[in-house]
């Protein structure tokens, strides 16, 4: 399922519980507007529904269209009772990885653009300017600079291979798009590592995740549900290891009576801090009411999202610029030092050689 199909469908899902229609009935009905793939699968999801399979388990079961972590939002969803604003949550997630993932392709077209028009440049002076350059410095007899007449000859030789670089990179930015375009790419990490070479995306997924956490832990909490149980559900529906196993780690101890591990004067939670942000540690190692500690993790789960919305904001306002700047600079750079250089320094030694005359 793409990306954006799978926004499209939790909105629907979202839609339809706000107004109390059956799941079943009003997806099976959906299925027949909505387009294409979409369509399918949402007739498909309703149909299941309502020949008496429960949404949650549709969505453990299935493997080849909704990711793991839709399917874990669902399952906290139904726990707390309250699948729309479980749903509400993730969809912020998901525009907000969608919106990036637009303004970088739209961004990336001029940096490649120019990237793959200076490598064919770059290509026909080297096949076709070097040669003659290096022709002439032998008809001219021009007294030898071995360190520019060895680049000139290595240029003059160079294979068409270089060709292949340009290329290759427009290869990988096309994979990119349509790998980031898959809703099953939001499985465990995955999504981190696509975009970690985008300068500020590693904190915006990351706030991303937490503001997730913090929104279902909350909506579990305040249902009664067991804070151990509800810890492990808030933190499969992250997708994110390292708070995954946090959350585990913080069920042992629950399970074990260890009680000192809540005591906010006592708490040990220094081996706790590599997926959860130590604010966040500390809300759960107070001994507060459960209206309360719902009341902190809301306020946390609004924050964090503020925070990945700012940096979404900025990603898509000054990546296309660094990118342009990045890739045009260093075109230019090459440009000169290998072209430009070799070709001053050729016609300062004929200057050179005609005064010696």
């Amino acid at each position: 399922m793409h990306l954006e199909h799978l926004i499209a469908f939790n909105d629907e899902v979202a839609a339809l519980s706000r107004a109390g229609v059956p799941l079943g009935y009003g997806l099976a009905q959906l299925g027949g507007d909505l387009p294409n793939q979409l369509g399918k699968i949402t007739s498909a999801v309703g149909e299941r529904i309502e020949a008496g399979e429960s949404l949650d388990s549709i969505f453990a079961n299935e493997t080849g269209d909704f990711p793991e972590i839709y399917a874990a939002v669902v399952a906290a969803g139904i726990k707390s009772g309250n699948l729309t604003a479980a749903t509400d949550g993730l969809a912020q997630t998901l525009r907000r990885v969608a919106s990036v993932r637009r303004s970088v392709g739209f961004a990336m077209i001029y940096p490649v653009t120019v990237f793959v028009l200076a490598s064919v440049l770059f290509v026909f002076c080297l096949r076709r300017v070097f040669p003659v350059l290096e022709s002439a410095i032998q008809s001219f007899a021009i007294p030898e600079s071995p360190l520019l007449d060895q680049a000139i000859s290595l240029f003059a030789r160079t294979n068409m291979f270089l060709l292949v670089i340009p290329f290759l990179l427009v290869l990988l930015a096309i994979l990119w798009w349509r790998r980031t375009g898959n809703a099953i790419s939001l499985r465990h990490s995955s999504t981190g590592w696509m975009y970690s070479w985008l300068p500020w995306a590693s904190r915006l997924m990351r706030c991303g995740q937490i503001a997730t956490f913090s929104d279902l832990l909350a909506l579990l909490v305040q249902q009664r549900v067991p804070l151990g149980e509800a810890l492990t559900l808030s933190a499969k529906a992250t997708g994110a290891k390292d708070i995954i196993q946090d959350a585990e780690q913080l069920c042992a101890r629950i399970e074990r009576g260890d009680t000192s591990a809540w005591e906010s004067d006592s708490a040990d939670l220094s081996d706790l801090d590599k997926g959860l942000p130590p604010l966040l540690l500390w809300t759960l190692a107070g001994q507060q009411s459960d209206s309360r500690l719902t009341s902190q993790l809301s306020r946390l789960a609004q924050t964090y999202h503020r925070r990945a919305e700012e940096l979404a904001h900025w990603l898509r306002t000054v990546f296309p610029a660094i990118a342009t700047a990045v890739v045009a600079g260093s075109v230019t750079v090459i440009y000169c030092g290998s072209f430009l250089a070799p070709w001053f320094s050729f016609l300062l030694r004929i200057v050179n050689n005609v005064g010696q005359i």
